[in-house]
């Protein structure tokens, strides 16, 4: 998610070699994903038919929240240390 939250879209392949994965288990998660409306992907026609993946603006609200979220246990823990 970090990662289509970062760039306007990615391949599927180039997200496979970004996140040392196989294209069996990227696309299970990309399959939930894509189920609970955070993802949409589509073909996109270079020479070659391409599947591209984009974060929808609906998972981009959801990852805001959850990294505001692993921020404030983070901010917690380090007030808890001093």
């Amino acid at each position: 998610m970090f990662l289509l939250y970062n760039y306007d879209r990615l391949g599927f392949t180039k997200m496979q070699k970004l996140l040392k994965t196989t294209s069996g288990n990227l696309d299970h998660h990309l399959k939930i994903l894509k189920n609970e409306g955070w993802v949409n992907d589509f073909i996109y026609f270079s020479p070659r038919p391409l599947k591209m993946v984009k974060i929808t603006s609906n998972g981009g609200e959801k990852l805001e929240i959850y990294l505001r979220e692993i921020e404030n246990i983070l901010n917690s823990v380090n007030s808890f240390k001093k």
